[in-house]
């Protein structure tokens, strides 16, 4: 299966499992979605990542009551969060198979919320191996480098600690650890390498320290040897 394949799963998955959710709170099909919220990939230096997707919806009328009721109803959220689970682990399968990096999926949930009149529903899994690991150095590409194009904008968040050192296309905006693309945008030929930020040596730590106090000994006896003489 080719990575166009892959990238159409994936936005059937992330796209279908949103309406999904809301149908089984009967919220239907007319609902305006007031903010698309997100595709959110959070790594961990091991390769794992958490993927949650995000949406946003305008409670008027009785849509409201439609999402307390999900808010209350434990076994419709663990229906949802595990449908989602089984659309991205067909789609882990075959990146699996595509990269030679195997890859599970785990851990499946589901976040619902209400505020200000906004209904908020988040899918999230944890995904092994998403990610490449090479040393210190962490790449995310697949599936997104395929040409993924979402109506909601697509969020990487990197570990504590690390920096993006290679981006393609590069992020719309990026602080904190945070890199964000707009949404309705090609990620063709995507991908995101991170590493350890560097650290700068301080004065009187660990790299200055014994040595180079060691040294700055040495060169004081040595001027004041020559003084000497």
């Amino acid at each position: 299966m080719d990575y166009s394949t892959i990238r159409t799963q994936l936005l059937v998955a992330l796209i279908a499992v949103g309406v999904a959710s809301l149908a089984v709170v009967a919220v239907g099909p007319a609902a305006a979605q007031t903010d698309p919220g997100a595709v959110t990939v959070a790594l961990d230096t091991d390769g794992a990542a958490t993927v949650s997707v995000t949406y946003r919806y305008d409670l008027a009328g009785e849509r409201a009551g439609a999402f307390e009721d999900l808010q209350g109803d434990a076994t419709a959220q663990e229906t949802t969060a595990q449908r989602f689970a089984d659309r991205v682990r067909s789609i882990a399968g075959d990146v699996e198979n595509q990269t030679g990096r195997e890859m599970s999926i785990s851990d499946p949930r589901a976040a619902v919320s209400t505020a200000d009149g906004v209904g908020t529903v988040t899918v999230s899994v944890t995904w092994d191996g998403l990610a490449a690991v090479d040393g210190d150095q962490i790449r995310l590409a697949e599936p997104f480098d395929a040409g993924f194009e979402s109506n909601r904008p697509l969020v990487v968040d990197l570990p504590d600690g690390y920096t993006a050192v290679e981006t393609t296309p590069e992020p719309d905006s990026a602080a904190d650890g945070e890199l964000r693309w707009t949404a309705d945008q090609s990620l063709t030929d995507f991908a995101v390498t991170a590493a350890p930020e560097s650290t700068p040596t301080a004065a009187g730590g660990p790299g200055f320290g014994a040595g180079a106090a060691a040294l700055a000994l040495v060169v004081t006896l040595v001027a004041v040897g020559r003084s000497r003489f």
